[in-house]
C-alpha cells in the first residue's frame, strides 16, 4: 500500500499533468484564454482506490519572485497518507520554482522515512542544457548535508514531478498532442498528452453544482515507479484558472482517483461550495 500511494504522488504530477519542451514533437495548439497564476491559491485533493481513502495531495502557490531577471513562482505540494491506513505512513513535500511559461528552474523534494528527511534537488540550466542533481538529508525544514552530486546533459527543456502539473493546466482546453520530456526520480522519461477542447459537466462531492470542464488523456511511455501502467485522464475547469477537478490514473491494482475537496483562489467558485 505504501508503494501504491507513493506512486500516486509521482503520477499526480503526470496528470494534472503538464508540459511541452523545446524540441519535442507537438502539434500546434489552438489558442484559448490564458492561464493565470494566483499567489495564495490552495487546492486540496482526496486520493482514493475504490471506496478506500488513501490520503491527500495539497497544492499551493506560495509567492512570486525574480531571479536573474526572470519572474518565478514558488509552488509546493504536500502528500500525506491518512492516519490508520494499514502499512502506510507517507509524508512527502515537493517544491518547484517555475517561470511564466511553465518551465522549472529549481525543484526540491523531501521525503520522510521514519524520523529522517531525505532531500533531492534539481537545478535546471536550460541555456547550457544541464540538470544539476543533489541528494542529501536533514530536518523537515532544511537539508543539512548534501552528499551526492551529478550533472545530467539534456537536449530540451524538462519538467519535474510538480511543474508538469502546472504546465498541463496552461495547455488544457486546447486541441493538440504533445510528447513531454520529464525528469523525476533521477530518470529521463516522457509522457504523451492529448489535450482537447471537449466540454463536459463534472460533479464532485464538495460542490453544490457541476463544474464545466475540459478533458485530457494521455499515456506515460515507461514502466513507472511502483507500478505505473501508463494511462491517465483529467478534467480541468473551463476558465482561466484551469483548476483540475478530477483525475483518474491507471496503476497495477486498477484505477485510483484524485478529487478536489477544498479550494481557495480569491472568489473562484465561492458560491459552489457545498454547505455543511
Amino acid at each position: 500500500m505504501f508503494k501504491r500511494l507513493r506512486f500516486i504522488i509521482i503520477l499526480c504530477s503526470f496528470i494534472f499533468l503538464s508540459g511541452l519542451q523545446k524540441g519535442s514533437d507537438a502539434a500546434e495548439l489552438k489558442q484559448s484564454a490564458p492561464f493565470t497564476f494566483f499567489v495564495g491559491e490552495d487546492l486540496l485533493y482526496n486520493v482514493s482506490y475504490g471506496f478506500i481513502d488513501l490520503g491527500t495531495v495539497r497544492m499551493k502557490t506560495l509567492e512570486s519572485f525574480e531571479e536573474d531577471g526572470v519572474k518565478l513562482y514558488r509552488l509546493q505540494s504536500w502528500i500525506d497518507s491518512y492516519s490508520g491506513v494499514p502499512f502506510v505512513d507517507l509524508h512527502v513535500v515537493y517544491e518547484s520554482h517555475i517561470d511564466e511559461e511553465g518551465y522549472p528552474h529549481h525543484f526540491i523534494s523531501r521525503t520522510k522515512d521514519k524520523e529522517k528527511w531525505y532531500y533531492t534537488k534539481y537545478d535546471f540550466d536550460n541555456q547550457k542544457n544541464k540538470i544539476y542533481l543533489r541528494r542529501g538529508e536533514g530536518t523537515k525544514d532544511e537539508c543539512t548535508k548534501y552528499n551526492f552530486f551529478d550533472t545530467i546533459s539534456t537536449s530540451s527543456n524538462y519538467q519535474d514531478g510538480l511543474s508538469i502539473f502546472y504546465y498541463a493546466r496552461r495547455k488544457s482546453g486546447r486541441n493538440g498532442f504533445e510528447i513531454i520530456p520529464t525528469y523525476q526520480d533521477d530518470k529521463k522519461s516522457t509522457a504523451e498528452i492529448n489535450f482537447t477542447d471537449q466540454s463536459e459537466e463534472t460533479e464532485i462531492d464538495a460542490a453544490e453544482n457541476p463544474f464545466q470542464t475540459k478533458f485530457l488523456k494521455g499515456v506515460a511511455n515507461f514502466i513507472g515507479v511502483f507500478g505505473l501502467t501508463g494511462g491517465f485522464r483529467g478534467w480541468f475547469s473551463d476558465d482561466e484558472t484551469r483548476i483540475p477537478i478530477i483525475a483518474k490514473l491507471n496503476v497495477i491494482i486498477g484505477s485510483v482517483t484524485l478529487e478536489l475537496i477544498e479550494w481557495k483562489r480569491g472568489n473562484w467558485q465561492t458560491n459552489n461550495r457545498k454547505k455543511n
